[in-house]
């Protein structure tokens, strides 16, 4: 491919898994007192989570980071990136091809989406790399701003894309921007709920 820049989805779509929920599941685990703050606040999380998922995500960050510090942070993110999936096969092809045209668009921190590239794709670089952004608030370490679904197309700054991907239908506005769109792994039923809004949309099955 050449010409105009590609956009993709990081997680399920240039590797498997959830770095954003694997960041999380290692923060409880290693600190294990937040457990407590969740579990209190599960009545609120259930509430809020099918109205408002940023309200939702920035308390589960609140209750999991309370009283972390900086360091706290870069040596959870070092932690989990070592143990990172390794890219999808044809991703890794992709990446080698074009990745000076990439630009990546993730709901995971964009600290943690770096770090997870270092270890899966050593020595290589994106064109542009956008995530969600972490800071301190509150006492904690939560979403400033929350990269997901239409959040995303609101992060890009306006461009031409000649390929969009993603494996999650929440990323339709994000497959949109592409001139063609790839839905990674998708179910029959997912395929067709796609198809519905973007009729071009084309299936890649992708593996390791």
């Amino acid at each position: 491919m050449t010409g105009a820049p590609i956009l993709a989805d990081y997680d399920g779509t240039l590797t498997p898994g959830d770095a954003h929920a694997a960041l999380l599941r290692h923060i409880v685990r290693a600190r294990r007192w937040p457990l407590l703050l969740l579990l209190l606040g599960a009545p609120l999380i259930a509430l809020l989570w099918p109205r408002c998922r940023f309200a939702t995500v920035w308390l589960i960050w609140w209750c999991a980071t309370l009283g972390a510090r900086g360091r706290d942070w870069r040596r959870w993110i070092k932690a989990v990136a070592a143990r990172s999936a390794p890219l999808f096969a044809e991703a890794a092809a992709l990446l080698e091809q074009e990745g000076g045209r990439v630009w990546i668009v993730s709901a995971s921190p964009r600290a943690l989406v770096r770090r997870c590239l270092h270890h899966q794709w050593a020595g290589g670089s994106v064109a542009r790399l956008i995530g969600s952004r972490m800071g301190r608030r509150y006492g904690a370490i939560v979403p400033l701003y929350y990269c997901f679904g239409a959040g995303k197309r609101a992060a890009l700054p306006p461009h031409a894309f000649a390929l969009a991907l993603s494996d999650s239908l929440s990323d339709l506005p994000l497959l949109a921007l592409g001139e063609r769109a790839w839905l990674i792994n998708p179910s029959a039923r997912q395929l067709a709920k796609a198809r519905r809004s973007l009729p071009a949309v084309e299936a890649r099955t992708w593996s390791l």
